[in-house]
């Protein structure tokens, strides 16, 4: 019976067109398109894509602005082109209100924040925009691609004084402007209740 379902999976793999020789959660370019990347899951690659407005970065190995990503497509595909890099720099999202500080504080951004990964949404390790597995209860967060990934955030809600510290390791997928971070099921908690939703008066400082 195994050897049956291991020929079963390599006629799929042939057929699907992706071969059984990848590394298993790795990463690599989408050959003509910069806003897909592959994946290697159980052997196979699988062809992912990044959230509208971004490209996948060769480099960092999760999604980012076309300005920063530093895709270079090959085989005559979907290219970044100095149109589509001006457009995309022209309309980075500044979501909520920035403010710097000096000393030994970094920067900080007042606005909304929420929460997500409720039980069955997102697949326990499947892979974050960061190329980090996915934890529902790992102190972590999603943001706007300006903060670099691994970016460590104390969040505060500014009126209960109730604050928790993350790791950037995700992106927002079409969040409003006024949005400022998503943190995880198990990091929200540390703050308020789920059936909340949002805390709409919340601070984020970089850390570290």
């Amino acid at each position: 019976m195994l050897h049956i379902t291991n020929y079963f999976n390599v006629l799929l793999a042939f057929w699907s067109g992706f071969a059984l020789s990848c590394e298993n959660g790795s990463y690599s370019p989408h050959p003509t398109d910069c806003t897909k990347y592959l994946m290697c899951s159980n052997g196979q690659e699988i062809v992912g894509s990044c959230n509208t407005g971004l490209h996948w970065s060769p480099k960092g190995k999760y999604c980012d602005y076309p300005a920063t990503a530093g895709c270079t497509s090959e085989g005559g595909g979907q290219t970044t082109t100095t149109t589509t890099t001006t457009t995309q720099t022209s309309t980075t999202p500044t979501s909520g209100t920035s403010t710097s500080s000096s000393g030994g504080g970094g920067q900080t951004k007042t606005g909304v924040c929420s929460w997500y990964g409720a039980e069955g949404e997102i697949p326990p390790g499947w892979p974050t925009s960061c190329g980090k597995p996915f934890d529902r209860y790992a102190m972590a967060a999603a943001t706007w691609p300006d903060v670099p990934c691994g970016t460590k955030l104390r969040v505060s809600d500014m009126d209960t004084g109730k604050s928790v510290e993350v790791v950037v390791d995700d992106r927002f997928g079409g969040a409003p402007r006024e949005r400022i971070v998503d943190l995880t099921y198990g990091a929200f908690a540390h703050l308020a209740n789920h059936d909340q939703g949002l805390i709409k008066n919340c601070k984020y400082e970089v850390i570290g």
